[in-house]
């Protein structure tokens, strides 16, 4: 079967479905489990989708940029680490737009009922005290034995 060309054509083709479905896969657990705010299937599907083509898409344009880039010797040393770069930056980016895409799709807009405040109560306390207290009565009791040893201490007799 190597020499036959359909069968090159039909690896390729397998590889590239399986390449989909598996991705597709993954984006989908991604989109629909990982975010703390719940996010519908029809949206985190659509989402997937998106993202699996986009994936298998950047993965053939690298796959090209790398053949063309490797032919230079500047290339060939520093080629496959910016490729590398590159490709994690774009599929970071392309996952985030859709993340973001699939989080803010009309149907996860859904805004929860605000629950009804209970109702307030108020209540006023007075408190009437009749006479001094004791912290009233300890103060006063300091005022004076200041008032008294400062007074002999002015007058020149010692306590």
């Amino acid at each position: 079967m190597g020499g036959a060309g359909w069968a090159g054509w039909l690896l390729e083709l397998l590889a590239v479905v399986l390449g989909l479905v598996s991705s597709w896969l993954v984006f989908l657990w991604v989109f629909a489990r990982l975010p703390r705010e719940p996010v519908t299937w029809r949206s985190a599907i659509r989402a997937a989708i998106g993202a699996a083509v986009g994936l298998e898409v950047i993965k053939r344009v690298m796959v090209v940029y790398l053949a063309k880039v490797i032919e230079t010797p500047a290339g060939a040393a520093f080629g496959p680490i910016l490729g590398l770069l590159i490709f994690i930056f774009t599929v970071s980016q392309f996952v985030l737009f859709l993340t973001a895409w699939a989080a803010t799709a009309r149907e996860n807009q859904v805004e929860p009922p605000v629950p009804v405040p209970i109702p307030a109560v108020i209540r006023s306390e007075v408190v009437v005290r009749n006479g001094l207290g004791a912290g009233v009565i300890a103060g006063l009791l300091g005022v004076g034995v200041i008032t008294g040893l400062l007074g002999a201490r002015l007058l020149g007799q010692r306590p």
